[in-house]
């Protein structure tokens, strides 16, 4: 057509199918709300959604827990070391279609889990010389790599990423606010996605959180996802000025970008990977394994899912105090914080 250039034409324009900057309000906070609903999608790909799933497995694929627990291990592994490579399909595509993408693969890869130990026995019978164990251990490793890459990788990564471009100055306080939702969602999903089991079936249920993901997710990713306030016509935090506390202070100043290379080689992205490695070591085994825990500790399965309730009330408060802070204290004090938290936590396991 006449007069419309080629990324007018495009599904993946920024002002389709409608323009940002006509809304009476900053678009930001659809963004940051948006965000927090991409965490919370990524639920089923990551260790707190699959907990409750595991136990089945091991029951119903008649696996040992050390297989099902290496096979998962496997699965991160793989999906981890594949972050780089998407970290520069990110830049290089934009969130809105990196969301899309991701919640189409984490619904198909849902799918597939439901049924990857029919495929397995499939693949079993026409080459029996390797044993159904085997195939089943190695098609489940599949899955976990396909619903971490997809889940916890690549729609985590976009989710959290896009937040801070839309907001600069105040994105501790709209980090936290979204983080409450994402934080009483996390801590709550053991406990619906039990009920779902036990209401459907372990296989049916991970078809119905697919199927959500696959239509559901991808088509409010798609309208309300965009990649920058920039290509929208908008400016970072709509405009607003810095905190007063933060004018003047080098602290929250940029001094200048680092290259990937030249972070690899400072001391504090070093620092701040490993408390985070600390934390995602010790929360990934005790959710993976929470309700053998409990039948170690002499608890039920329903009293042990029951804590994470009370934790998203924990969180939700902790988030608001972080977000309140990061806009006013250094970071390496909430690094040092959160550091503090990881050592505590298998104490009090």
């Amino acid at each position: 057509m006449p007069g419309l250039s080629r990324n007018t034409l495009s599904i993946w324009d920024a002002n389709r199918p409608f323009r940002p900057d006509r809304l009476p309000f900053f678009y930001g906070w659809i963004i940051a709300g948006l965000g927090a609903l991409g965490m919370i999608a990524s639920i089923p790909g990551q260790t707190i959604g699959v907990n409750v799933f595991s136990e089945r497995l091991i029951h119903d694929l008649e696996l040992d827990r050390t297989d099902v627990s290496l096979a998962y291990l496997i699965g991160t592994m793989i999906s981890g070391a594949s972050l780089p490579w998407v970290g520069n399909l990110y830049d290089r595509f934009g969130a809105r279609r990196l969301v899309v993408f991701a919640s189409i693969g984490l619904g198909l890869s849902l799918f597939y889990m439901s049924a990857s130990d029919r495929i397995a026995d499939r693949f079993a019978s026409l080459m029996p010389g390797a044993g159904t164990g085997f195939w089943r251990l190695a098609f489940l490793t599949l899955g976990f790599f396909l619903i971490r890459f997809w889940g916890q990788g690549v729609l985590t990564m976009t989710a959290r990423n896009i937040v801070g471009k839309w907001w600069k100055h105040h994105r501790g306080k709209v980090l936290s606010l979204s983080g409450i939702a994402v934080s009483i969602c996390f801590s709550l999903s053991p406990k619906v996605f039990d009920a779902l089991i036990e209401c459907l079936g372990w296989r049916e249920a991970w078809q119905v959180i697919g199927l959500v993901s696959l239509v559901g997710i991808s088509l409010i990713g798609w309208l309300g996802f965009r990649d920058n306030p920039e290509e929208c016509g908008l400016v970072p935090d709509g405009g607003r000025a810095q905190h007063a506390s933060q004018q003047g202070n080098p602290e929250f100043s940029i001094v200048r970008e680092f290259e990937r290379r030249e972070a690899l080689r400072t001391y504090s992205f070093w620092l701040c990977s490993l408390v985070f490695a600390l934390h995602a070591l010790y929360t990934t085994g005790y959710s993976f394994h929470v309700i053998d825990v409990a039948k170690d500790s002499g608890m039920t399965k329903s009293a042990i899912l029951g804590l994470f309730v009370p934790a998203a009330v924990i969180g939700a408060g902790i988030s608001l105090f972080v977000g309140w802070a990061s806009d006013r204290w250094r970071l390496k004090y909430l690094i040092s914080f959160m550091a503090l938290g990881c050592s505590l936590a298998p104490l009090g396991l």
